[in-house]
């Protein structure tokens, strides 16, 4: 009888401990900085990951730059993903943005997000859009991108994110956190 209490109990936490949640859901990327074109976040800690296909749209859209701003220092360009793809992959639901205006970035620097809808030069910024509700970086918000690993020849650009945003038609506010990318432009 013992025995079978022992094993009924050892049964019931091997259970209770393989169906933990991991702080990293199935399927999110690590970070790297080899232009692996990856993406991820959590928003209010529901994962975010963009979607592997769609129908003619990129759900990541690698960095595009403009050749006239873009050098070895000043970057000018931005990161697109969609996420939430149907099993067509014709996408809805949620999309990130990031933006660098004409940003001047450097390996191993942090930086202080700014409004997406600021057209100032050197602002890095940031918008996420879950069911067509815009939610943005602000500079009197907490937020931050920094980049881990840039090289303008090779054309990598890595980093990691985390930020609060605010809602553009209210008062609502989402938390951004463990935001990463690694994309080859």
């Amino acid at each position: 009888m013992k025995f079978k209490t022992f094993l009924l109990i050892t049964c019931i936490l091997t259970i209770l401990f393989y169906s933990c949640k991991k702080d990293k859901q199935s399927g999110f990327p690590s970070a790297t900085t080899t232009g692996a074109n990856t993406f991820g976040l959590y928003a209010d800690k529901v994962q975010f990951i963009p979607c592997k296909t769609t129908g003619g749209i990129s759900p990541l859209r690698r960095l595009q730059t403009s050749s006239y701003f873009s050098d070895a220092i000043h970057f000018d360009g931005g990161i697109t993903a969609i996420n939430d793809c149907d099993k067509k992959g014709y996408t809805y639901g949620r999309s990130v943005f990031i933006k660098f205006n004409r940003a001047q970035i450097a390996t191993n620097k942090t930086y202080k997000l700014g409004s997406f809808y600021d057209t100032s030069k050197n602002v890095i910024s940031l918008l996420y859009s879950p069911d067509l509700i815009n939610y943005d970086s602000d500079s009197t918000l907490n937020g931050t991108l920094t980049v881990t690993y840039y090289d303008f020849s090779k054309k990598i650009l890595s980093g990691n994110f985390q930020a609060t945003l605010k809602n553009t038609q209210g008062s609502q506010a989402i938390n951004i956190t463990d935001g990463l990318f690694d994309i080859s432009f």
